[in-house]
């Protein structure tokens, strides 16, 4: 697969729930460090980003790429020639290395090891680029493994069983029929983009232990997919479940932690890496400006077996898919005086039990409604109680829940995929909620809105 395979989707076009940031800044240092010295072949260069353009690593890889003849039967082991049977990862880590059988194209590989060095061999004229190459190569493969799980259980595997625990949690508040279904795709989709989920702005404001250098690396593999989303394509491709199945939410949460839904998700991870470690120009896009070689970032104790939040992404989606299944829905309210937010809360209560949500990333403000019938023990659900419970236990990210939505019905894309990958590489999780959207009976269509079988995307009257 080439690095110029794309996925044909849209780009959200109002919300800044797209993966697009500003420069990146390095942690705050409590004492003003040296320059790195690139020339040297010693892990500070290797773990600065600021050698990336100074070393010319893109133009250094490209030419050992097109330069590095096909080995022969008889040639040494460290010999600067790549065998047919190798990925480029596999040659160059050998070469460099000087030790043969490394492996880094599949997660938990025992042959990663993420300690090895550019051997006593290398040439002194390249041996900084060599080094700075191969820890790059090493640190990928040691994040991916980190966020999944390898010898050791990974910050998904751990996720697992928590998030289904929760989703049992919100069929026993949220599912009032009790007959809500969850597509296994969509769920394992959901799982898998727990960190980059981190790199979208609203996340910027959610509390979390460990939450900076956790944020930045959610920005660096965010702004890392955008560069290449013929990665994210092989990730979302190999995830698929064949049959399509989908299962109510209380079993689907206990399902979660058992292998078929993880082992779909390894399948997605493998996938990637397996395309980064194999195709130079791909590895090339990912890893730009030294994306990959920033200090106290790019190491694999960032992601651990109690990463918080991680499953985020799927609470997200599983409970806008439980309220869409119970008849609440939203609209947008209009920009008159009397609905200007004017709280310290992003959630207030007005009369009648209405829930009204303001969106601090685009200040707009939604009414959350419930369009249903009484409930098997003759109650009304209250939106406003049902909010405030969603916002205590944290089971959504309400900039998500709800401009996702609206943005999702705005680019017609409601009730399909829930994360798009557009032709400018963007990667788009706004229809991670699937909360329907409706406008007034004499509502004009909203600007920009891409009309789905001729007619507006918005439902009317909510």
């Amino acid at each position: 697969m080439s690095s110029s395979t794309r996925l044909l989707l849209t780009a959200s076009a109002l919300l800044t729930l797209t993966i697009a940031f500003p420069q990146r800044t390095a942690l705050t240092p409590t004492t003003t460090p040296s320059p790195p010295n690139c020339e040297s072949s010693a892990s500070e260069a290797s773990y600065s980003s600021s050698c990336w353009n100074q070393l010319n690593i893109a133009n250094y890889l490209t030419v050992w790429s097109k330069s590095t003849p096909t080995c022969k039967p008889n040639d040494p082991v460290n010999f600067a020639c790549c065998h047919d049977s190798e990925s480029w990862s596999s040659c160059f880590l050998r070469v460099s290395s000087g030790v043969g059988g490394s492996d880094c194209t599949k997660l938990g590989s025992p042959s990663c090891n993420y300690s090895t060095q550019i051997g006593p061999n290398a040439p002194s004229v390249v041996a900084p680029q060599m080094s700075y190459v191969l820890r790059n190569i090493l640190a990928i493969n040691a994040m991916f493994t980190a966020y999944y799980g390898g010898q050791a259980e990974g910050a998904i595997q751990s996720a697992a069983p928590a998030a289904g625990t929760t989703m049992g949690e919100i069929a026993d508040s949220l599912d009032f029929n009790g007959n809500t279904s969850l597509n296994v795709v969509n769920v394992i989709n959901a799982l898998s983009m727990g960190l980059p989920f981190f790199g979208i702005p609203s996340m910027q404001d959610q509390s979390l232990s460990n939450a900076l250098p956790l944020k930045q690396l959610g920005k660096t593999v965010a702004q890392s997919l955008q560069r290449t989303p013929s990665v994210s394509n092989a990730v979302i491709n190999a995830t698929q479940d064949p049959t399509n199945q989908t299962l109510s939410v209380r079993y689907m949460g206990q399902q979660l932690p058992t292998g078929r839904i993880l082992l779909h998700i390894y399948n997605g991870l493998n996938a990637g890496l397996g395309l980064l470690m194999s195709d130079i120009p791909t590895f090339l896009s990912f890893t730009t400006s030294g994306a990959w070689s920033t200090p106290n970032l790019i190491k694999p104790t960032i992601l651990t077996n109690s990463t918080p939040g991680i499953d985020l992404a799927l609470l997200t989606f599983v409970t806008s898919e439980t309220l869409a299944q119970n008849n609440f829905s939203i609209t947008l309210l209009s920009a008159s005086p009397e609905n200007q937010h004017n709280t310290s809360s992003d959630i207030s209560h007005a009369q009648d039990n209405k829930a009204i949500y303001w969106s601090h990333t685009t200040q707009r403000q939604y009414q959350l409604i419930y369009n249903g019938p009484e409930t098997a023990n003759g109650s009304t659900p209250n939106p406003y109680a049902v909010l405030k419970q969603i916002k205590a236990n944290n089971w959504a990210d309400l900039p998500v829940l709800f401009d996702g939505a609206y943005n999702c019905t705005l680019q017609g894309k409601a009730g399909g995929v829930i994360a798009h990958v557009g032709n400018n590489g963007t990667l788009d999780m706004s229809c991670l909620s699937a909360l329907p959207v409706y406008i007034g009976a004499k509502d004009a269509c909203p600007e920009g809105a891409v009309s789905v079988g001729g007619k507006c995307p918005f439902g009317i009257g909510g």
